[in-house]
This record gives structure tokens, sequence and C-alpha cells, in this order.
């Protein structure tokens, strides 16, 4: 604080106490500190955009950025009547929960919990539109009588321009029920609920097609709402006002920023936005010249990798898993393998595992735990990591054979190396498919393993059920279904 007391227009002394500030949770001072260091003329535009990058991811989110949720009790006179009602509606599906998570939060459990639609979910066809698919507009539990409360129904959903339509539509439902009140149960931002696609997809849809269609709508909501979304960082102005404003632009390209480097991975739309702003795009760095070690881990992932030296492609990898951050970690390790010259300076197997931890598909993933048991069998090591780290990759896919194969090359070839078989055993109780005591407990559907097995220790031989996929659970205090529950 003296050092800004003595030279208040130096611009590193102001970013170097607000970093320090920031570190010591001085949140408060340290946007100050952080905002003032970024309206110096003087420092580089890219990094007067990163200190008020910083300055919002540490700004605590604004009432009228955010959306509620409200959830909305109704008297019920007759349950068991509702009940039925409720069951055969084709507006309603039924959610199966487990009543123990409501015990161990403290809660009463409901009866049944719904989702309330705004149609009838059609049978799949191929090629559906969006516009063909049935929008959840909330969820309902009934509750029965208690001792301190009557029986009713309680409707959670965000309170959009639609909340009135939303609720009518349950009133449609459930008849003359009386209106008990309502509470706040939960928020959203804003541009939460626009990325939101709130759909019931078809069961029978392909999780390609579901995957196209989520796709396409996010890439909507970026380049044609997110833009025009007021948002309390810009002095209530959006991103097409702020862009107009000289002395709005940096928080502008900032809130950009912020919503790029939340994404996995770098997506096109967000250049797109900027130069249909009339703001500077963000471009990668040569890095001729540059020292690796100096820069931000923004700027180390906008890096031109490939003219990276292998010393300073070492340095990248290494800052970039000390950040956690996987977008660098996705650029280099693909270069890292690549490069011969890299061979005995670090273990190619841990970099293939981690880069399937950071796949982008299961298929991607697959491909890379492949040739981490490929290098790690050349370097004359066992691959049986590797292989424990396909099996979670196979139950997802639901492909028990794989599994099998799996299960059983680590039994027969593997299970006497040190560490394996606990190893095992701790994977496969972490998936649900084993207790502690080694016996077999009650599969989920997400594993694929077998439904009705005998007791005792399961084995792949046993063969394995075509479940469904498992509804999601209820529980909290909050317990609106949001996108990517199923």
């Amino acid at each position: 604080d003296g050092l800004t007391e003595r030279e208040p227009y130096e611009p590193a002394a102001w970013k170097n106490i607000g970093t320090l500030r920031a570190w010591l949770g001085q949140e408060d001072k340290a946007r100050a500190a952080l905002r003032r260091y970024a309206s110096f003329a003087s420092v580089p535009r890219d990094e007067a955009v990163e200190a008020e990058a910083v300055v919002q991811f540490l700004s605590p989110l604004a009432e009228e950025d955010l959306t509620p949720e409200i959830t909305t009790a109704f008297a019920v006179a007759d349950v068991q009547a509702l009940q039925e009602k409720f069951l055969s509606n084709k507006r309603l599906e039924n959610v199966p929960f487990d009543p123990a998570e409501f015990r161990e939060a403290n809660e009463v459990p409901p009866l049944s919990t719904f989702l309330l639609l705004d149609r009838e979910v059609p049978p799949y066809v191929e090629g559906v539109t969006a516009e063909q698919i049935p929008l959840i507009l909330g969820e309902l539990q009934l509750f029965g009588k208690q001792t301190d409360r009557s029986a009713r129904v309680e409707f959670s959903t965000l309170k959009t321009a639609d909340f009135d339509a939303k609720i009518a539509a349950l009133q449609a439902i459930v008849g003359a029920a009386e209106r008990e009140g309502e509470e706040v149960t939960g928020k959203i931002t804003r541009l939460g609920v626009a990325l939101a696609s709130n759909w019931r997809l078809p069961d029978a849809m392909p999780i390609q097609e579901r995957k196209n269609l989520l796709e396409t709508h996010r890439t909507h909501v970026l380049l044609n709402v997110f833009p025009d979304l007021p948002q309390s960082v810009l002095d209530g102005k959006s991103l097409r006002q702020a862009a107009g404003d000289a002395s709005l632009q940096a928080r502008a390209l900032a809130v950009i920023l912020l919503m790029d480097l939340a994404e996995p991975e770098e997506r096109p739309e967000f250049n797109q936005i900027r130069k249909s702003l009339g703001l500077p795009t963000v471009e990668t760095l040569d890095p001729t010249g540059l020292r690796v070690t100096s820069l931000s881990p923004v700027r180390l992932g906008r890096l031109d990798i490939k003219k990276l030296s292998d010393e300073d492609l070492l340095v990248v990898y290494q800052r970039g898993i000390l950040y956690s951050a996987g977008r660098i970690l996705r650029k280099v390790g693909p270069e890292l393998v690549d490069r011969p010259s890299l061979k005995g300076k670090l273990d190619f197997a841990d970099v293939y595992e981690l880069l399937a931890r950071l796949g982008g598909s299961t298929d991607q993933a697959i491909e890379y735990i492949h040739k981490a048991q490929e290098a790690a069998t050349a370097a004359g090591e066992s691959p049986a990591r590797y292989l424990m780290a396909e099996i979670p990759l196979r139950l997802e896919r639901r492909e028990v054979d794989e599994f099998r194969r799996l299960f059983e090359r680590l039994s027969t070839k593997h299970v006497k190396e040190p560490g394996v078989a606990q190893a095992l055993q701790q994977l496969l109780y972490q998936l649900g498919i084993m207790r502690p005591d080694g016996s077999m407990a009650a599969p989920s559907a997400a594993t694929g393993a077998p439904a009705g097995a005998p007791a005792g220790l399961w084995t792949p031989d046993q063969g394995a059920s075509a479940a469904a996929p498992a509804a999601p659970a209820a529980g909290g205090k909050s317990k609106l279904w949001v996108p990517g529950m199923d």
C-alpha cells in the first residue's frame, strides 16, 4: 500500500498489490487495485483485459443477473386420487428417486416426483428438430399429510417470462387446489437460463444426435443471445452496447474472455462474437522471443505450440499441470508425444493417460488410453494401471464384452503384480459393482452390471442386463431438474 501511495501512477505497483490481495483473500481491495491497473493507458490491451477478467471472477454475482427458482405449494385434498391422476397424465413423467437421500438431508421424502412437460413425448424419428421436442416446464413433488403440514404438491420452476403460463399448466392438472405460497429455492444466471435447453429428448434418440442438437442450441445462444443480454458488470448494458463505449470495451472483452475460458476447448464462436461487435479477436501467439515462464495461463494457452523448443514445451506442460489447465494440456500433450526427441525425458504413457482423462469423447479417450497401454508395454512396464483406466469408459458405453475382456486380462495376467488386486477391487467398489467386503452390490443401470446376478464376488461371465438409464436422484433443498441430468 505504501508503494502505491508513493507511486500512484506506476501500473506494476497496482498489479502486484492486486495480485497479493487476491492471494490473501482480500477480494474487495484486490478488485480495486486490479481495476486501477487495467485503467492505465500504458498497460497493453491483453493485460488490461486479463486483469479485468480477474476482477469480474472475484466479484459476486449481482441480483439483477440472476433468475430465481421458485417452489410453489398447492394444498391437496385427496392424495390418492391426485397420484392416480398424475400417473395417467401423458404430460407428466414419473421420476424414480431414493427416499433415503431425503432422510439423510433431514427432509421428508415425497410420495412421488414428476417432470411437467409442455406436451407428450413423441416416439423418436430420425431427423427430429428442436421445435418438435417437448420442453420441461418444471418439477413437481407430491407430499402426503405430515404432523405439522397438510398434504400438498410442490412445483419448482424458474421465474422466467413464461412463469405464469407454467403455473397455469400445472393448475390445469391439479384442478382447484389452493395455492399456499411460494419461496425462492435457487438461482441461476440469465445466461445459464438461455443456455439450458430444457428438452425432454426421446429415449431412443442416439447419443450423437443428442449431442448435435445440444451443440447447435449452444452455438445459437452464444452468437445470438449472449451479446444482447444486459449485464451488471457492464453498467447494465449488453455486450453489443458496451462494445461501442470506449470506457467499457475492456470490461466487455473480459466478459467474453471469461466465457471463453469456461469452455473445455477453444470455440470459434467467441472470436465470431468479438468480430461481430467490432472488438479485437484473440489470435495465436508466436513464441519467438517470448519468455514462456513469464506468460499468464491465458497466454500460455494461446501459444503456437509447434514453434516451441522442447525445453519450453516441457515448461508449458508443467505449468498446465500446475494450473490444472485442461485447455493447455490438450494442446501440449499431443505435441509432446509426437516429438521423438522427448522420449526418455517424460513418461509418454502418463501423457496419454492425462489426454484420455481430458478427452472430449469416449472414442478419443479410449484411443488415448490404448496408446498409454502400448507406451507402457514398449517401455517394459506393466499396463495394468491403464487397463483399469479403460474400465469406466467401457462401462459408460455399456460395452460389457469389452469390460469382460479387461477384467479377465487383469485377473489372469496382472492380478499378482503389487497393488493391482487392491486397486481393481477399489475401482469396482467406486463404480458400484462391488461392496467393500468383495460381494456384489446392487448395480446401477449406468454400469451395465448384471441385474439379478448371484450373490458373492461378481465376475464378467455372469452376464449383464440392458438396463435403462438411471433416473436422476432427488435431494437437497432445490430439486429442480436441469438439463444434463438425463
